[in-house]
């Protein structure tokens, strides 16, 4: 089975059924293959809520959105889990380039959000899908990475 995470960057492209979703689709068939399990991140959820909130998504994008969650696990983040807190931990002391053992080389912006989603990404195993270049620093030691063009 493959696992895929899904970021909220191509998450907003599955809901607008445009060419990237169409690309994606074709290429790495993730809603088709039944050995592809869909996992989304409760941070993505939240942001994608938001995004409905401010945009007022019509009909056609919210059919998506919510076909888009009955084939995905939803992920949660827990306190109480520690190997998620220590790589998102790791994951922070790395892009901020004060990490005790790996060198960034010059600190990285990433949003708190991404660090979330890269942390549950690389604890569970799953590959990433973005579109967003902000998680392309992170391929090297703590996630696998699809970035998207």
């Amino acid at each position: 089975m493959r696992k895929v995470l899904l970021d909220t960057s191509l998450i907003l492209h599955y809901m607008r059924g445009d060419a990237t979703y169409t690309r994606v689709e074709e290429e790495y068939n993730l809603l088709t293959d039944p050995g592809t399990i869909i996992l989304l991140s409760a941070i993505s959820i939240g942001e994608i809520e938001g995004f409905f909130l401010r945009k007022n998504y019509g009909q056609k994008q919210t059919e998506r959105w919510r076909k888009l969650l009955e084939k995905s696990i939803i992920l949660s983040i827990d306190g109480r889990d520690e190997k998620l807190m220590q790589a998102y931990a790791e994951i922070q002391a790395y892009c901020q380039n004060n990490h005790p053992t790996l060198n960034a080389g010059k600190s990285k912006t990433i949003g708190q959000n991404d660090m979330w989603i890269a942390a549950t990404a690389s604890v569970i195993n799953a590959v990433l899908f973005t579109k967003d270049k902000d998680f392309v620093h992170l391929k090297e030691g703590f996630i696998d990475l699809v970035k998207i063009d």
